[in-house]
C-alpha cells in the first residue's frame, strides 16, 4: 500500500521556512501511529527539518545530492540484492541495524523500488503474494506495474513531504491520509490539488475540540 499523510492547513498550506506553522500534539501522535514500523519516503529538505531519521521505521531521502547519493549507494544495493530469490533468507542480513540511518535515492520511483525490495525481506511477508519477476527491483528503468504491486505485506509505504515529493507521489498514492485543518495558517509551502471525485472517503473523524479532521481519501481510479 502506497500512501500519502499530511497535515494541511484549510489554505492549503503544508509548510513555513521549513518547518510545521502549528504543533498539535494529537496530529503527531496520529502521525506516529499511522506510520511506525513502516517506510517513510521524504525530501531532503523534510528529512533536515527533522533532524534525524524517524525510530523504528525506514528512512528513504529523495536528493540531487551526488555525495549522499554515492555514500548510501552500498545500503541501498544491499537492501535490492536481499530481495533476489537467492539471498531472500540470507542470515548476514541485519534489517534492524538498517533503520538507523536514511538511504538516499535519487528519485520517487527509485525510492518507491527500494521501499518495495525493503518490505519484500521482511520475514512476515507472504512469499506466494510477490510477483516473482525480482528482475524489476534491480532495473534501472521501474516497470510501473511493479511499483503499484501492493501485495507484499502488512507493511507499508509513506511519503511525508514536501510539496514537490507529494505533487510526484500522488500519481501513485493508493491513500491519501490527511489531517485537515479548519484554519489557515501562513506558509510557503503547499499541498497540491487533487480531484476528489477519484477517492472514496474510507475514514473520518471530526475534531472539534483542535479544530481539524482525521481523512483518508482511498482511491478509486488510477
Amino acid at each position: 500500500m502506497i500512501n500519502i499523510i499530511a497535515a494541511v492547513a484549510s489554505n492549503g498550506v503544508i509548510g513555513n521556512k521549513g518547518g510545521i506553522p502549528w504543533n498539535i500534539p494529537e496530529d503527531m501522535n496520529f502521525f506516529k501511529e499511522k506510520t511506525l514500523g513502516h517506510v517513510v519516503i521524504m525530501g531532503r529538505k523534510t528529512y533536515e527539518s527533522i533532524g534525524k531519521p524517524l525510530s523504528e521505521r525506514l528512512n528513504i531521502v529523495i536528493t540531487r545530492d551526488e555525495k549522499l547519493l554515492k555514500n548510501s549507494e552500498a545500503v541501498k544495493q544491499n537492501i535490492i540484492v536481499q530481495a533476489t530469490e537467492e539471498h531472500y533468507n540470507n542470515e548476514h542480513y541485519n534489517k534492524k541495524a538498517s533503520l538507523t540511518f536514511p538511504v538516499y535515492v535519487g528519485s520517487v520511483e527509485e525510492a518507491l523500488n527500494v521501499a518495495k525490495a525493503y518490505i519484500k525481506t521482511d520475514p512476515n511477508t507472504d512469499k506466494n503474494s510477490i510477483n516473482s519477476d525480482n528482475k524489476s527491483f534491480i532495473d534501472n528503468d521501474i516497470n510501473n506495474n511493479d511499483i503499484n504491486n501492493n501485495n507484499t505485506n502488512n507493511k507499508e509505504i509513506f511519503f511525508i513531504g514536501g510539496q514537490s515529493v507529494y505533487s510526484e507521489a500522488i500519481n501513485y498514492a493508493d491513500k491519501l491520509i490527511l489531517t485537515r485543518l479548519y484554519d489557515p495558517y501562513p506558509g510557503d509551502t503547499y499541498f497540491p490539488d487533487f480531484d476528489e471525485s477519484l477517492y472514496i472517503i474510507e475514514y473520518q473523524e471530526k475534531r472539534d475540540d483542535l479544530r481539524l479532521e482525521f481523512r483518508i481519501y482511498k482511491r478509486i481510479s488510477k
